[in-house]
């Protein structure tokens, strides 16, 4: 009992002094081992405190984009760009116009031929691994000027980056709010500060949700959803000549079902941002102009097909921001596109819906996925616009597939289930999701402009051979109708 009693006392005391470099103690004067110093630690201890506050100060770094124990706490310093300046595609403002001049930081046009960097993806993933970890919220601001960015300087906005689009005819900044702000209250603050400017959230879309099931043996011609839409090869050769643009994830061009396919691949992704998948836009790409002889069947082979990818990884998925995106809306302007394939869902936003109505205006269509439930009212955008074509997703029993949106902007229905795709590294799978239903309209419309060239007339004539399922007329689960390619005229 006596050792016992002498052991407890001991522990007890090693405890203390393990906790005491950590815990703050008020200066006070003492006498002998334990005299404390200036900074209030018992002399005894002062090395390990100093390796806690190292710790401390580490954890406590509030520089974004890089690994914790790296971090050097410079609140402007840039994250380290991972790859090689190519020639930018989307316009920029004239070097010394009053535009350029107004901005603090260069122009980040950021347009590139993806394939152009795939020697620098392990050099790329390696710098920007950790971009989305601690991400702040952030904010867009339109025209800002020189004056407006100082203004929100001084409030703790950081810039990021600043891009100017073309067919907007304005320039977009985007802005790192101050920490711990919500987005809501980081635009009341920029809004305060500079109220005869526009603010919106740098909101995040997501690839609308799919699920994959890998297999060895793709069904080609015989697949269930090309028999659903009574879909021939010959309905495929209607669109040759077809431009169609899509934005999605990254791609694997190097797929056989995609090396002999008509295909150009560009990316708007920001610097900062880590590369995204490679499975959602190989799996879209190829549904729409993949060919393997008869073992794997694409919609539209004979169409011309530009990606852009522009998303990023994140610790949630693959993600879009509305400065990417209206980058590459920005890109498939430029390039005489029929129609553009969107296979993402997100919120409401402002600047992205404007950029989408100057698209429109431009003569092309867009169809997007109608998203997955559960996201609330404000979700399902961009397919929720005015004049946005809109696509739910049925199962193999013709019924709605599970989780695909519903509402009264659905426009056409088309097989969201075991849908046949091609897979990064040479695989194939049966992708479930609104996602791959969206080609199945891009596709028809693709055809119809071909032999139309007309939006008006094409959308008419792929809603006059729809087969009508549900309550009679639109409605809010299959919209007109499951799209039949047989509406579609001779070539």
């Amino acid at each position: 009992m006596l050792h016992t009693s002498r052991i407890l006392p001991s522990a007890a005391l090693g405890l203390c002094l393990l906790v005491a470099p950590v815990i703050p103690v008020p200066d006070a004067e003492a006498d002998g081992l334990f005299r404390r110093s200036n900074s209030g630690v018992p002399l005894l201890l002062r090395p390990l405190d100093r390796i806690a506050k190292d710790v401390n100060r580490t954890f406590r770094c509030r520089c974004q984009g890089l690994p914790l124990l790296r971090c050097p706490c410079q609140s402007q310093r840039r994250s380290v760009r991972g790859r090689d300046n190519n020639p930018a595609i989307a316009e920029a403002p004239a070097k010394g116009s009053a535009a350029q001049q107004s901005l603090p930081v260069p122009i980040d046009t950021n347009i590139i031929d993806a394939s152009a960097r795939a020697s620098d993806l392990p050099r790329r993933v390696a710098s920007n691994a950790t971009t989305h970890t601690h991400a702040p919220t952030e904010i867009l601001g339109k025209d800002l000027s020189q004056e407006d960015i100082e203004a929100l300087q001084a409030v703790a906005f950081r810039v990021i980056a600043v891009r100017h689009y073309a067919f907007l005819q304005s320039t977009l900044t985007r802005l790192a709010a101050p920490p711990d702000l919500t987005s809501g209250n980081a635009l009341a603050l920029a809004r305060k500060v500079r109220p005869s400017r526009q603010f919106e959230a740098n909101d995040l879309y997501l690839a609308a949700h799919a699920r994959y099931r890998v297999t060895d043996a793709p069904c080609g011609r015989a697949c269930k959803a090309l028999e659903m839409t009574r879909w021939e090869p010959q309905y495929g050769r209607c669109a040759v000549g077809a431009r169609i643009g899509v934005i999605d994830t990254a791609i694997d061009e190097s797929h056989p079902a995609l090396r002999r396919s008509r295909l150009q691949i560009l990316s708007t992704r920001s610097e900062d941002r880590a590369p995204s998948k490679a499975e959602h836009g190989t799996g879209i790409v190829s549904l729409l102009i993949g060919e393997l002889g008869g073992d794997f069947a694409a919609l539209v082979p004979g169409a011309s097909v530009v990606a852009v990818d522009a998303f990023h990884s994140t610790m949630t998925g693959d993600t879009a921001d509305v400065f990417d995106l209206i980058a590459a809306l920005d890109v498939l302007r430029a390039r005489e596109i029929d129609v553009i394939n969107l296979s993402f869902s997100g919120p409401e936003n402002r600047f992205l819906r404007t950029a989408i109505e100057q698209i429109r205006a431009k003569g092309m269509v867009l169809v997007a996925a109608a998203g997955a439930e559960g996201g609330g009212a404000d979700s399902g955008f961009p397919a929720r616009y005015a004049n946005v074509v809109a696509v739910s997703a049925i199962a193999e029993s013709f019924d709605p597939a599970r989780g695909s949106l519903q509402g009264n902007h659905i426009a056409y229905a088309a097989p969201g289930s075991g849908i046949s795709v091609a897979m990064p590294d040479s695989r194939f799978a049966f992708a479930d999701g609104t996602s791959f239903a969206t080609p199945f309209v891009t596709a028809a419309y693709a055809m119809t402009l071909r032999l139309l060239n007309d939006r008006e007339q094409a959308t008419r004539l792929i809603t006059s051979g729809v087969r009508d399922l549900g309550a009679v007329g639109r409605d809010n689960a299959y919209g007109w109708g499951l799209v039949q390619y047989t509406a579609m005229p001779p070539c």
